[in-house]
């Protein structure tokens, strides 16, 4: 979650939570319709001034929601 725009050690402006939300569900997607197996660690995205400790595991989220939707 490093590039979210919020995090003090590498984002970028314009990476917003919907961005990061898409770009989960097209790996994910794409993984699944190629039949490649995932394994993932939830990693990245620091807490300061932007980002608390609740819009971190909200970004989090995002990867585990992605993920359990490409298995059904």
């Amino acid at each position: 979650m490093d590039p979210f725009e919020g995090c003090t050690t590498g984002g970028l402006a314009g990476i917003t939570e919907a961005v990061l939300a898409q770009r989960e569900e097209l790996v994910f997607g794409w993984c699944r319709r190629a039949s490649i197996p995932v394994a993932f660690v939830l990693a990245g995205g620091y807490v300061g001034d932007a980002l608390d400790e609740e819009g971190l595991v909200r970004l989090h989220r995002l990867t585990i929601g992605a993920a359990a939707r490409a298995r059904s």
